[in-house]
């Protein structure tokens, strides 16, 4: 196991060696976070918690986590507990958790495709593990009226994003692009979707991946 630091945050964290680590992807979203103190937090897919240690800058008065990998589920158990916070993690699929509704979940779920050898090892990362669909019919279970979820995913998948999103009865209430500068067209998006009564989506600023480094241009 090795110690890392959270970018932006500069918060101390563990990490297995041999397993999926922290990317920009979870900066990304981990520094978009943005809502009021004393609600509800659920975050899909916690991994070794690095979501739930962005949102307690938000002083939530429940944090819950849920990942497949328990190892990863032990780390995340030693990270909250460094920082003093309390979160309960569950070792579940998706459509297995049941939970009262959260005001805000937050999401890295997987979205590669990836070759059937490298799936253990990736399981983190591949789509397989949890589709759109699964994602989507879990946020409907899960969120309560008028909550609000984050996510990040690559942009490919926009429009069945937005599919899905209408589908289930969630309106999209912003949309940020990000770039990689080696890249000609956006990689990411991070999406925040309300469930109830919405305004007009609102099309952010874009975000740029300058060799790793986070940048608003």
């Amino acid at each position: 196991m090795r110690t890392d630091y959270l970018p932006y945050i500069n918060k101390e964290f563990y990490q297995d060696e041999d397993a999926y680590h922290f990317n920009s992807d979870t900066v990304l979203l981990g520094i978009e976070l943005n809502f009021k103190k004393d609600l509800s937090i659920l975050d899909i897919g916690t991994n070794t918690g690095a979501l739930l240690i962005y949102a307690s800058i938000f002083a939530p008065r429940l944090m819950v986590g849920i990942d497949v990998d328990e190892r990863a589920l032990m780390i995340a158990k030693l990270n909250l507990a460094l920082h003093n916070l309390k979160a309960e993690l569950y070792c579940s699929d998706l459509k297995d958790f049941m939970y009262e509704p959260f005001d805000v979940i937050i999401t890295n779920p997987p979205f590669l495709e990836m070759d059937k050898s490298r799936r253990r090892y990736n399981q983190a990362m591949d789509q397989s593990f949890l589709s759109l669909e699964e994602l989507f019919r879990g946020f409907k279970r899960l969120l309560k009226d008028n909550g609000s979820i984050y996510m990040i995913y690559a942009s490919e998948y926009l429009e069945d994003i937005i599919v899905k999103a209408h589908g289930h009865g969630f309106k999209i209430m912003s949309i940020k692009p990000v770039y990689d500068t080696k890249k000609k067209v956006a990689h990411r998006v991070i999406l925040q979707l309300k469930k109830g009564r919405h305004q007009k989506t609102r099309l952010l600023s874009p975000t740029f991946i300058h060799d790793g480094k986070i940048s608003e241009r």
